[in-house]
């Protein structure tokens, strides 16, 4: 109890609950959002129009790319707190976390599985049974039945080895280790590869070697009381905004440099490259310069309020929920104009939001 307190209360960072909730809510806003957008950045990406709305949606799309890696940190940080509160048992350890994944996993992933019900009955179930169960498990396990459902994958993975590899965030050698071993297999690192005519393996996006170093960078935050992040408040916020605003125009410039040689979205706007690494750094200084205003926005007014306690507590089941409410709005077509965009984004949410109420209502015992 001693060593927590320690970590807590020294922690130059004061990091509290107010610092999770708000960035869960925000985080989780913006990768619906950008999920709601993606027609707009795809069509941009097929006709190359400069100045259109799929361009200004695309620059809002990188503008999300720091949502996924603050959830990863987030869990890194919070669960080294509570492992040297409590210091758990292993078997009291897994039963409370990984039940905690699996239970939204599962009842989800049934959910989904209708919409690939002709797909199972295409596996050998009758000649090759062992194979078809394998492949099934590929699918569940790996691919995901839904696309977001590769975060809930990679959180699983990192609860399941998190007891024996925590101790290792106390080193600093550890997080550079753990960042070099990042950039290695990230974009642009394909690229010099090709000259050598050699190809970078790319792993699937639910692996956990694709975001390790956050979970990492937030376990490594909570030991240490005296963090490097700590010298972040020396920096002033003009100095940060515009090494910020640096780190942003580079991601976007290398996002339309992919889209005009034709990579494809997965490499032009995704988490796999070396600028995302660069652009969440910036963005976590940015926020610890901005906290105290976020703060009173968000807690402080009835808006804020609003948002922190009827928002807040479904904000995970809005993701699991938010692309079965995007399906059936496509089920009548997408309007790719100005307005048909704000109105799939207010249906969207809205619907979402009654779904993940009524799914924490059946759950919440």
């Amino acid at each position: 109890m001693k060593a927590a307190a320690s970590v807590q209360v020294q922690f130059p960072l004061h990091w509290t609950e107010k610092d999770n909730a708000f960035l869960r809510v925000f985080a989780g806003s913006c990768i619906i959002a950008a999920h709601i957008t993606h027609p707009w950045v795809y069509q941009f990406s097929l006709s190359k129009n400069w100045l259109s709305l799929g361009f200004f949606m695309a620059i809002f799309d990188q503008l999300t790319r720091f949502t996924v890696p603050v959830f990863l940190f987030l869990s890194g940080y919070g669960l080294v707190i509570q492992h040297i509160r409590k210091q758990p048992s292993l078997r009291e350890y897994y039963s409370r976390r990984l039940i905690k994944v699996f239970i939204p996993f599962f009842v989800w992933s049934a959910l989904t599985a209708s919409r690939h019900v002709e797909y199972f009955m295409s596996f050998p179930w009758q000649n090759a049974p062992l194979l078809s169960l394998g492949k099934l498990s590929h699918f569940l396990f790996v691919t995901g039945f839904d696309y977001q459902y590769y975060f809930m994958i990679a959180i699983f993975q990192f609860y399941l080895i998190f007891p024996f590899v925590y101790r290792l965030a106390r080193q600093k050698r550890m997080l550079f280790l753990f960042l070099f071993a990042h950039l290695c297999l990230l974009s642009p690192v394909d690229f010099y590869l090709a000259f050598l005519w050699k190809h970078l393996y790319v792993f699937p996006s639910s692996t956990l070697v694709c975001y390790w170093f956050y979970c990492f960078a937030g376990m490594y935050a909570a030991w240490h009381a005296k963090s490097h992040l700590a010298k972040l408040q020396n920096f002033g916020l003009a100095r940060i905004a515009v090494i910020w605003g640096l780190s942003f125009g580079l991601l976007n410039l290398e996002f339309f440099i992919n889209v005009f040689q034709d990579r494809g979205l997965y490499n032009s706007d995704h988490f796999n490259r070396w600028s995302v690494v660069l652009y969440n750094f910036t963005t976590f200084a940015l926020y610890l310069k901005l906290r105290p205003q976020l703060h009173a926005i968000f807690f402080e007014t009835n808006m804020g309020r609003f948002l922190f306690q009827f928002i807040g507590p479904y904000s995970f089941f809005m993701y699991l929920a938010h692309t079965h409410t995007i399906r059936l709005m496509e089920l009548s077509g997408i309007n790719l104009s100005l307005l048909g965009m704000f109105q799939r984004a207010g249906l969207v949410f809205g619907l979402t939001y009654l779904w993940a109420w009524f799914a924490h209502w059946l759950l919440e015992d």
